[in-house]
């Protein structure tokens, strides 16, 4: 499946994968290590971590899945350090800190923050039983020092990847979404419509005659037009629909489980644009297209037949909707 191309995963995937398999990787030597020495409680909590992360990359690589493989990789590392440290001493308080630290890769840090502190809580009573003062103190400094650092650095990159989602999906002058977002919307709503056989309707809104506005009033002026008219759609959408900037002065708006309502609704947009004050010194008009979702239809061919219909209302006089 192209989706399994680790190019086109998510961060949580990827990270998830490589944990995953470094750990499973790193862990087996010990299976055979403890094997030899006889130390089975070992190598059966070794065999159940290994176990533990192939499920983890399984379930990510074949489902694309990260919220319960998540859960499941920080229960096996977290438990799997803390049973360690208890059953074979104090040597064993070093995996304290690759369990903590990737913690913060698969959970939200501050959640990861709080259950850093749980483990080493639990690890507390045998720190006293293995260690002196001073050593404690080093171990506890330590593990702080770690986990605060790792907490910042995660938590910067975690607002990193949200402004940059942001910015790659995002219209930067009337901040609804782009291209790549519509490209992202439809695909996934069209694998909707072909499991639960539904309705939807796509509407393409183009301004009427925007190059004079641009030549006449300048780009300004234009660029608050369509900052105006964005916003003017979306006051009159409900929560399910969806608009997108499509081209210079082009929006398309998206109607999940709507047919008949489609041509209403571009109807009353066309009748608020040419009545809305959108810009100083003249009024606005806009023209529109109508298409509803054929069955077997591709994602281009719906657009391109909403496409159709644009082009007929503008040629037809513009200021109008046409729905085919």
């Amino acid at each position: 499946m192209e989706r399994n191309k680790i190019n086109q995963r998510t961060t949580q995937e990827k990270l998830l994968l490589v944990l995953s398999v470094v750990c499973g990787l790193g862990i087996t030597p010990f299976i055979f290590f403890r094997a030899m020495q006889k130390d089975w409680a070992m190598v059966a909590l070794d065999v159940a971590i290994v176990i533990g992360m192939v499920l983890v990359f399984f379930y990510v690589y074949k489902t694309n899945k990260t919220r319960y493989p998540s859960l499941l990789f920080l229960f096996v590392a977290q438990v799997g350090s803390t049973i360690s440290f208890y059953l074979n001493g104090g040597h064993m308080v070093n995996w304290i800190y690759p369990a903590m630290l990737s913690t913060f890769f698969v959970a939200k840090p501050r959640y990861a923050l709080i259950i850093n502190f749980i483990i080493l809580l639990i690890y507390s009573p045998k720190l006293f039983t293995y260690f002196e003062t001073v050593e404690i103190i080093v171990i506890i400094f330590s593990v702080s020092i770690s986990n605060i650092i790792t907490f910042r650095f995660t938590e910067g990159l975690r607002i990193q990847e949200k402004e940059l989602k942001k910015l790659a999906s995002e219209d930067y002058l009337t901040e609804i979404g782009n291209r790549r977002a519509l490209k992202k919307y439809l695909d996934k709503l069209w694998a909707q419509l072909q499991k639960n056989n539904t309705l939807a309707t796509l509407i393409i809104l183009d301004l009427d005659h925007f190059k004079k506005i641009n030549d006449d009033y300048g780009h300004l002026v234009g660029d608050t037009a369509l900052v105006n008219i964005s916003r003017l759609i979306q006051s009159m959408l409900d929560d399910n629909y969806q608009v997108f900037r499509y081209g210079g002065e082009e929006f398309l708006i998206v109607c999940p489980c709507i047919s008949k309502g489609g041509y209403e609704l571009a109807e009353k947009i066309r009748k608020e644009v040419k009545s809305a004050n959108l810009i100083e010194h003249t009024k606005m008009t806009v023209s529109l297209g109508v298409a509803q979702y054929v069955a077997g239809e591709s994602v281009n061919q719906w657009i391109h037949r909403v496409d159709e219909a644009l082009y007929q209302a503008k040629n037809q006089g513009r200021d109008r909707v046409i729905k085919v």
